[in-house]
């Protein structure tokens, strides 16, 4: 057994996103001891710092209203929604004193038009981009006197009683070295998972599922599930965006239309433009245009005035230097784009883990936020403002539950149990590794998962990662540390994976971009509803259903079926 290090905070912060960011920083400020945990170099890792450039935010003035009903959604807590919409105007500010550099007239910050939401600037422009962005909010957290840990990949929560899942509360978790393989145990009154969306972990560029975030590949959602808590919004793992046909990159969407970017279908004619480039509508389009013969599908930035170009390139230097080194000169070449498939990436739906507004979970001693979690039903989706959001709401209440409060001890047998499960790929021999387990898995998209889904292809999907999960997952050879957090990666993904296509499978309707030509309608007779999932006694999968309050709080439409836009045409 190779060597192991134990680390002892008050809060336990789990990722290194915008999320993990904000919940470190407010948590600091109960005068807690924090510690966060990164599987990448913190301020470098995951998806935040590969953001299109732009944060939206409430400035005073604007109307609220128009924003509340911009995001609305049965689904949507109206009144945390409006709370959160507000928080991110604050936390722009806050944003702007610790050092993230902002595009600004005067010295106030600008905004532009945004890609999702109200026809009006909402979109703060990042002066250097994501990376610029990240670093800034990495430096207040160091500051702060927060303890970071790099290259540590947690793999299983720990828990009062030494069970999965368990009766008691969590009480820190354990993790694995990703260069030099060494156990790390994390004790702490509080753990706060934002590990990032369930994606499919380290696909090749090219491949029928390649996109961003490599290295985000579910596994908070998945530790979280195994340890007992209750996920939320996996349907969401079946939606679709969209994203360049040749290489990884992010769309840049955000930007773009505010700068009026175009998307053009193999005809030369418009299909999206401006204001009109909403992130389901532009991917329901691309759907079309492909299967009506008209593809491929460009992004078109020929048409930008160099001043344009100039301030694209500034907010998202990522997406137009990842274009330039692809060989494309956006001032010339219209870049080329797809769909992404379903059960692919929960970044749009924030499939994750079920939380209440203050970021808690169902396990004591446990929160979330960001994509790993379902926002509180904040927002359908968690872009960037409204992951920092829920992260200052789980560090705030993270920080108060651990004042005060010692660090329980872990069970040293549970320790001592999951780090010989964690180390167990290292052991094994064989000819089956990560890339081959990719490669089988990579054969279902395209084939099997179509952007369009029906019973018999989700049994067959189903049917397909069971069989992967039970032939495939226990054989798995890690060659090094790094290879290994491939490898446990790729079995979290999994889990999710088979836990959201049942949720498909169980929801009999067409929502959002998750559409079902057997079940062409939302159904608002029969599924105003959420479906979670959590792991029964016996270690099954248990699904289940709650209806979504008819109150205040939510606004209802009326009860009836109504045929989904994808499918009126």
């Amino acid at each position: 057994m190779p060597e192991t290090h134990v680390h002892e905070a008050d809060v336990l912060v789990v990722g290194g996103g915008v999320a993990a960011a904000c919940a470190a920083i407010r948590a600091s400020e109960a005068g807690v001891r924090v510690l966060l945990v990164d599987k990448g170099f913190y301020g470098r890792s995951g998806t935040s710092a590969l953001a299109s450039g732009v944060f939206q935010a409430y400035m005073e003035g604007d109307d609220l209203d128009r924003w509340v009903k911009a995001h609305t959604n049965p689904m949507v807590n109206v009144t945390a929604l409006r709370k959160g919409i507000r928080a991110t105007g604050d936390l722009l500010l806050a944003m702007d004193r610790w050092g993230v550099k902002w595009i600004k007239e005067k010295g106030r910050i600008q905004r532009v038009d945004m890609a999702v939401g109200p026809l009006f600037p909402v979109n703060a422009m990042m002066a250097e981009g994501g990376p610029q962005f990240m670093m800034a909010l990495r430096n207040e957290t160091l500051r702060r006197g927060v303890e970071a840990v790099n290259r540590v990949m947690v793999t299983e929560l720990l828990t009062s009683d030494g069970k999965h899942p368990t009766g008691g509360r969590v009480v820190g978790a354990l993790g694995v070295g990703t260069v030099d393989g060494e156990i790390h145990v994390f004790r702490a009154t509080s753990t706060i998972l934002c590990t990032g969306p369930v994606h499919i972990p380290y696909p090749r560029a090219g491949a029928g599922f390649h996109g961003m975030p490599v290295n985000c590949t579910g596994d908070g959602v998945a530790a979280a599930y195994r340890a007992g808590a209750q996920l939320s919004k996996m349907e969401f793992l079946a939606g679709w965006g969209v994203i360049p046909a040749e290489f990884y990159s992010a769309p840049g969407l955000e930007m773009g239309a505010g700068l009026g970017v175009r998307f053009c279908n193999g005809e030369g004619a418009e299909i999206a433009g401006g204001d009109r480039i909403r992130r389901f509508r532009l991917a329901r389009a691309v759907i079309r245009e492909y299967g009506e013969g008209r593809g491929p599908v460009y992004k078109d930035a020929t048409h930008l005035t160099p001043e344009n170009l100039r301030l694209y390139k500034q907010v998202v230097p990522i997406v137009l230097n990842t274009y330039e080194r692809a060989g494309y000169d956006p001032s010339k070449d219209r870049i080329p784009f797809v769909t992404m498939l379903p059960f692919q990436s929960g970044t749009l739906g924030g499939a994750g883990i079920r939380v209440a507004g203050d970021g808690s979970t169902t396990l004591p001693g446990l929160y979330a936020a960001g994509n790993t979690s379902d926002g509180g039903f904040m927002g359908l989706a968690q872009a960037l403002n409204l992951c920092a959001v829920g992260g200052w709401h789980a560090g705030g209440t993270g920080g108060g539950a651990a004042r005060g409060a010692p660090p329980a001890e872990p069970v040293a047998a549970q320790v001592d149990r999951l780090a010989r499960q964690t180390l167990e790929p290292l052991e094994r021999t064989g000819e089956n590794g990560f890339g081959a387990t990719r490669d089988e898995l990579e054969g279902l998209y395209g084939t099997d998962i179509t952007e369009i889904l029906n019973e018999r292809r989700l049994d067959n999907i189903l049917s397909r990662v069971r069989d992967i999960r039970g032939r495939l997952v226990p054989t798995m050879k890690a060659h090094d540390p790094h290879d290994l957090a491939k490898v446990l990666g790729m079995q979290n993904f999994l889990q999710c994976m088979e836990i959201s296509v049942e949720v498909v499978r169980r929801r009999t309707e067409s929502r959002g971009n998750v559409l079902r030509e057997d079940y062409p309608y939302m159904d608002n007779e029969s599924w105003l509803k959420y479906t979670f999932a959590r792991i029964g006694g016996n270690g099954e999968l248990d699904l289940f259903d709650e209806p979504i309050p008819d109150d205040e709080h939510h606004r209802m439409p009326e009860r009836s079926k109504i045929l989904h836009p994808f499918f009126r045409s």
